[in-house]
């Protein structure tokens, strides 16, 4: 199994990405929405927002450039508009 059926699996239910949501490469440090993303993140956006980043040259939604950022950089994935998770160790 690659490296991004696997990454999915393990963050979707059943490895199937939700419904209305695209996952993309970022290929410039760029805010969206407020929120800060850098260069080679892959982030979870609703489909309207993937599509416009991608109009623009900002974010790239094609398999082998998701692919890459997961299985060459090592990139975790991020969702967008979802409360960072807190970090046990911090807190204590």
């Amino acid at each position: 199994m690659s490296k991004l059926k696997s990454f999915f699996k393990d963050l979707f239910p059943g490895g199937v990405m939700p419904s209305g949501k695209t996952v993309v490469r970022m290929l410039v440090d760029h805010p969206v929405e407020g929120k800060p993303y850098k260069i080679n993140s892959i982030v979870l956006f609703p489909d309207a927002v993937a599509k416009e980043l991608c109009r623009t040259g900002v974010a790239d939604a094609a398999q082998e450039a998701v692919e890459y950022c997961a299985q060459e950089l090592g990139a975790k994935l991020i969702e967008h508009g979802a409360e960072p998770k807190a970090d046990p160790a911090a807190g204590a």
